[in-house]
């Protein structure tokens, strides 16, 4: 198929010059976003690889994820009790700040319905953050991301939950 062969060439693009750690699409796949290193998020045109917005980060990403509805980003700070959630229709100001008293994040993963972020935990916690609140417009400055911090804690593991899931039926896998 002559268009996909143009959108994995695009994608090689993407990774010829730099080192991208994660991707995750956006748009049908009309989009992808990546972080690379040192600290850089960027959103790509799948079909053409020009970079359509660029932000550097004032944090050493860890995972990026994409919400199944195409409303958020969800960037993970390496090492850190907290993780950044982006309009997927702009990256200039996190919308949100989602924070946890329990350990760093090693994984991140939306449910189905786009109104959970699970996070799997380097010491083996598993939370979740409803995303509600995030949705709501921002009273005040909007420059200032909300504050939200987690809602549940669910069942720990033993070691670090280093890849996470959410099924269709909403059933975590970890």
């Amino acid at each position: 198929n002559p268009d996909r062969s143009a959108s994995v060439q695009s994608v090689r693009s993407f990774t010829s010059d730099r080192r991208n750690d994660e991707l995750c699409l956006l748009d049908g796949g009309r989009q992808l976003v990546s972080y690379c290193l040192p600290r850089t998020l960027r959103r790509y045109a799948t079909q053409t690889g020009e970079i359509l917005e660029e932000k550097t980060l004032a944090f050493q990403p860890h995972h990026v994820a994409s919400s199944p509805d195409g409303k958020w980003i969800a960037v993970s700070k390496f090492h850190d009790l907290s993780v950044e959630l982006y309009a997927s229709t702009t990256l200039s100001v996190p919308r949100a700040v989602l924070r946890n008293s329990i350990g760093a994040t090693q994984s991140i993963a939306f449910a189905p319905a786009s109104d959970r972020l699970i996070s799997g935990l380097q010491n083996g916690g598993v939370i979740a953050w409803d995303l509600h609140s995030a949705s709501s417009e921002p009273e005040g400055n909007a420059n200032m991301p909300l504050e939200i911090e987690q809602n549940s804690y669910l069942i720990p593991h033993t070691s670090p939950v280093s890849s996470i899931a959410v099924s269709d039926s909403a059933e975590i896998v970890s």
